[in-house]
């Protein structure tokens, strides 16, 4: 009875480890990562898929426990998986199918392969543990009960979960004890300073940054530090224009000036070794930010200036005043109060009836098609912009517009300074009357915008579809409206209008805590490093206002890391992979991912240079890609002590910035 017991068990987490593998696996999920698996659809491809997984399996078969055959198996399950979903999809909108097409697409079995890839995971997890008699082995539901740690498994394996969850109670005290240090006191140089701050506080353009950087030409050496590249290259550039000498340095490239009295940079960039007479930290409501939040925190306690300005919205200020005080600096506090008021705007509203929601409640997200359905195009006007909330949506919003012979301006956060440059002068020279945008048009930008039109009001924050924060909707519809040219701002949206409206004018909610970073000192401790990393986010903070930022990013980049040194034997230290999972590049755009994989087999495997990337032209999308390559190249060279080629960098993202903006004038 108790074998019979223990096979139904072993049975019993088989089949829970392969549902995991279906929920976490899911179409939506590896389309995203997979973009390349969507084409072309043919029954020659869909054979080829075939004959590899039947390989593949047969291979893991032989051996359950073999790792590198357990990786590769697993990437074309997810490979397969997209492709015969896309498939799918693609065959519903053709009248004719390719021969054969059903009978190959369902001799491989989604069910067996996600069940052999859960054996061969428990077969692995249970030889862990007959090596290792001493400890005991949890049971594989305890590992998978909270969905985040289900995830995990998407780059992971239950031994990472274990390895992570059950870690030292030695290591966690350890961490805990030099947690009680005041993240102050890292920073002693700023300590022996008597600083000054003066906390600009108000909404989306108010004048709050204007006045902080007309103190900054005034001063005789400064420093600007925004959230992001886009703003710094606005701020270097409107600086150079009064005649104040002044650098750049973002993650992905620097821009530096002779005789330069002045710097421009992203917040994360700021130099605490350098002494300056201003610095302006811009945005400073970023620092409740549990992604980014840390670098705002560093730069106000680390900064080494006697006058510090801070820019913020009103929900930022009491958690500001609390760090300076800890800190024993001074402070004044500027209000400042919008001179053109925010109109809840109707005339839009088509009357379109349009349900949003499944039929189990949840949220659907709207086509492009049937947003603007809901938007009276007529009535659009010169300084209308168009809100989405993905790069993707706010292209086909404009193309749709140009199609009804409506030019319009695009703004995203991956748009290249220079080609954001071009869209928005033909905006302000009137070549084109609307924008569309994502909600990268809330920072920094002073547009002669009149109306901000929120084509939805949900966005994806990387994990589900959730209603937009009040502060979010004050931040971008505080765009409309501009003094001297709009004297009155106007808001729409086409969803939940009564909430849009009261966001605008309601109180803003004080943010409790700021965020601080993970400490490189703690990567000495004797343990695997992904779990000290958990261990200190797991650990618990001896003070009010600070809390830990998500590391959730350079996790998933180790793990990457620690696979790529076991299927190419190479060896890395805590250190050096700590120092490669840090390096800034966009890791969600498939293709970049993998030429930051390549860097790193490069490095490790004793290259003293990296090779340029290839440059890929055609569509937007390859350029695109093209331009996140070159940002990355500089960002790895910089980071692990190469020469990057600074002229070859400067012309390429020219040449590409230019071609950028060429096929976008073609699509709206």
């Amino acid at each position: 009875m108790a074998k019979r017991r223990g096979r139904r068990k072993k049975s019993g987490e088989r089949q829970m480890l392969a549902t995991v593998f279906n929920e976490i696996f899911s179409p939506s999920y590896l389309e995203k990562k997979y973009p390349d698996e969507r084409g072309p659809y043919t029954a020659a491809r869909a054979e080829q898929y075939n004959e590899r997984i039947r390989e593949r399996c047969a291979r893991m078969r032989e051996d359950l426990c073999g790792y590198d055959t357990f990786l590769r198996l697993k990437e074309e399950f997810e490979r397969y998986r997209v492709f015969r979903f896309c498939l799918r999809r693609n065959l519903k909108h053709r009248r004719r199918r390719p021969n054969g097409i059903n009978r190959i697409i369902n001799e491989v079995s989604l069910d067996e392969l996600t069940g052999l890839l859960a054996e061969a995971e428990i077969a692995r997890y249970n030889q862990y543990f007959r090596e290792h008699p001493t400890l005991t082995r949890p049971p594989v539901r305890r590992l998978l009960k909270k969905q985040e740690d289900r995830k995990r498994l998407r780059d992971g394996t239950l031994l990472d979960l274990y390895s992570t969850m059950y870690v030292s109670d030695n290591i966690k005290l350890t961490i805990e004890q030099e947690l009680l240090e005041n993240p102050k006191e890292l920073y002693p140089a700023a300590r022996l300073m008597k600083r000054r701050f003066i906390i600009h506080s108000g909404m989306t353009n108010t004048g709050k940054t204007y006045n902080a950087i007309e103190a900054l030409k005034a001063a005789q050496t400064g420093a600007y530090l925004g959230p992001l590249r886009l703003l710094a290259f606005e701020i270097q550039e409107n600086l150079l224009m009064s005649d104040v000498m002044c650098s750049l340095k973002t993650g992905e490239e620097e821009d530096i000036v002779r005789y330069e009295t002045h710097m421009s940079s992203t917040v994360e960039m700021v130099d605490l070794y350098a002494l300056y007479d201003v610095a302006v930290i811009d945005e400073c409501q970023m620092i409740g930010d549990r992604f980014r939040g840390s670098a705002w925190t560093r730069a106000i306690l680390g900064v080494r200036a006697p006058i510090v300005h801070l820019c913020t919205a009103p929900d930022a200020v009491d958690i500001l005043v609390k760090i300076i005080e800890d800190c024993g600096d001074e402070y004044e506090i500027i209000n400042y109060k919008r001179r053109t008021p925010i109109i809840y705007d109707k005339s839009l509203d088509t009357g379109v009836i349009t349900r949003w929601e499944r039929e189990d409640g949840s949220y659907r997200k709207p086509t492009c098609a049937e947003r603007l359905e809901k938007i009276d195009i007529s009535k659009l006007q010169y300084g209308d912009a168009l809100i989405a909330f993905s790069r993707a949506d706010v292209l086909e919003i404009a193309g749709m517009l140009r199609e009804r012979g409506i030019d319009s301006s695009v703004i995203y956060g991956a748009l290249p300074y220079h080609s954001r440059k071009k869209q928005l002068e033909r905006f302000i020279r009137r070549e084109t009357k609307i924008i569309v945008a994502t909600d990268a048009i809330g920072m920094g930008l002073n547009l002669p915008i009149r109306r901000v039109i929120f084509t939805v009001a949900h966005k994806f924050d990387g994990e589900r579809y959730r209603l937009l924060y009040p502060s979010e909707i004050k931040q971008i519809a505080g765009r409309a409206g501009r003094i001297g040219i709009f004297d009155e701002g106007f808001v729409y949206s086409t969803e939940y209008p009564e909430y849009i409206k009261s966001a605008v004018t309601s109180e803003y909610v004080p943010i409790e805590k700021a965020f601080i970073n993970f400490d490189a000192s703690f990567v000495e401790i004797d343990y695997k490093l992904e779990g000290i990393l958990r261990a200190w986010m797991a650990a618990e903070l001896p003070f009010d206002i600070y809390d830990k930022i998500d590391l959730n990013r350079t996790i998933m980049l180790l793990r990457n890391i620690d696979k790529l040194c076991e299927s190419k034997g190479l060896t890395c230290n805590k250190e050096t992979a700590y120092l490669l999972a840090n390096i800034v590049f966009d890791e969600g755009v498939h293709k970049v991912f993998l030429k930051w994989l390549d860097y790193v087999e490069d490095y490790l495997g004793g290259a003293r240079s990296l090779k340029k990337p290839r440059i890929s032209h055609g569509s937007l999308e390859r350029l695109e890609e093209s331009f996140k390559k070159v940002d990355l190249y500089y960002a790895f060279c910089t980071s692990v002590g190469f020469e990057p080629d600074l002229d070859w960098i400067a012309e390429k993202k020219k040449m590409l910035s230019e071609e950028i903006n060429n096929r976008l004038r073609k699509r709206t």
